[in-house]
């Protein structure tokens, strides 16, 4: 939901007092509510297939490249797919990705 939105602070009271500068706020179920890094870390874990990245990028020495690696991934998520699709066929030749009706 987009932080200008009139329905963020119906939902979510008080969250105006979070810095608005900040590209991603998450709010857990729980309400715990994680910027910065840590809000990119969270975004990748919500991504089943990225879990195991969010855990590596959550290292100290990684976690400054979190926000990067999930813009980069947004930004080429196509060509990402693309290759993956590739390396899916490789490992299993023959083998269609395209879903059996």
């Amino acid at each position: 939901m987009p932080f200008q939105s009139p329905e963020v602070a119906r939902v979510f009271p008080g969250i105006d007092v979070l810095h608005p500068e900040e590209q991603l706020l998450v709010v857990s179920d729980e309400g715990a509510v994680y910027r910065g890094p840590q809000a990119w870390i969270m975004c990748l874990y919500a991504l089943r297939n990225y879990r195991e990245w969010s855990s590596r990028l959550a290292h100290p020495a990684l976690l400054p490249w979190a926000r990067r690696a999930c813009e980069a991934l947004s930004e080429n998520r196509f060509n990402v797919s693309r290759w993956l699709e590739l390396a899916a066929s490789v490992e299993h030749p023959g083998k269609s990705s395209s879903p059996v009706a």
